[in-house]
């Protein structure tokens, strides 16, 4: 509630006026009031230009705020990363909880063989390619990102979480997340991130649009296509967190018709997938450009 409300009051404030308006916050009974955003959900699969555009609008305005005196006093964003050294940790310790993982169903099983047979093999290469990079960067892998290079992000940051109004501007929820982070990290997750479908041609025009926004980091390319198969892998283990009893029981809590195994098979499809597009990019020749990074 705090870091919505805050995040909210501090871009209202700024004159962004693509976000609701923060209207009354009492912490005592963890409730907040903003403005109705009258509109409809946006159909994450058929993501168009204008889209695309709005968002790295929003991006823009948002890095515009960086050096703005309040900005400061802004908390890191949810599971913000400034260093490679962070974005290896985490997945070992989403490894290491899906270490739990039971024997309830078949399913169960299938996801325990697709960690040990496909995703640790995979995630033991992209350690070493990324090592290997680095030392050729002449970076450190715990050196953390310059202050002057991050920028402030809603982490959860797509279509997934946003509203078209009727006179078809999009209006961006969803802040509880936000905060400072790495744009490289909030550009490779909205490219892959699973609540929507960005085709292969806007996903180039949000590349193409959104990387000279943030070009006085000289390496940003370099990182992004360095931390995008990581991030992938991530995302891998976001779906298996169906597997994971607490998980579960907050989705059923909020949906109480929920079938356990077929969520389950889908999750696990998902991982397959996901897991498979990342080996096939890592496969792929064509380095030559960061829109290499689209499969």
């Amino acid at each position: 509630l705090g870091a919505e409300f805050g995040a909210l009051s501090f871009l209202w404030e700024q004159g962004i006026r693509a976000v609701p308006q923060p209207l009354y916050a009492d912490d005592g009974h963890r409730t907040a009031i903003y403005s109705f955003i009258p509109g409809d959900n946006i159909n994450t699969d058929r993501i168009g230009t204008q889209d695309i555009d709005a968002a790295v609008g929003f991006i823009h305005a948002l890095a515009d705020l960086r050096t703005h005196r309040q900005s400061v006093t802004l908390s890191d964003a949810s599971e913000a990363c400034f260093s490679h050294a962070c974005h290896l940790d985490r997945i070992c310790k989403r490894l290491q909880l899906l270490d739990n993982i039971g024997e309830e169903t078949t399913y169960h099983t299938q996801a325990r063989l697709l960690i040990q047979e496909s995703f640790l093999p995979l995630f033991d290469r992209i350690k070493r390619e990324t090592c290997r990079r680095l030392t050729e960067l002449d970076i450190d892998p715990a050196d953390e990102l310059d202050i002057a290079y991050r920028t402030l992000s809603p982490s959860d940051f797509g279509f997934h979480n946003a509203i078209r109004r009727p006179d078809n501007r999009i209006v961006f929820v969803d802040f509880e997340y936000f905060g400072w982070d790495d744009p490289v990290k909030m550009i490779a997750d909205f490219l892959q991130h699973p609540a929507q479908s960005i085709s292969e041609p806007a996903k180039k025009r949000f590349l193409e649009q959104v990387i000279p926004l943030f070009n006085q980091d000289e390496v940003l390319e370099e990182r992004l296509q360095l931390v995008y198969p990581i991030l992938a892998l991530k995302w891998c283990l976001i779906m298996l967190n169906e597997f994971l009893p607490s998980a579960w029981h907050r989705r059923k809590s909020a949906k109480p018709d929920l079938v356990f195994e077929e969520i389950l098979e889908v999750q696990l499809s998902k991982a397959r997938s996901k897991l498979e597009e990342t080996r096939l990019l890592l496969e792929s020749s064509r380095t030559d450009s960061i829109t290499a990074l689209v499969p």
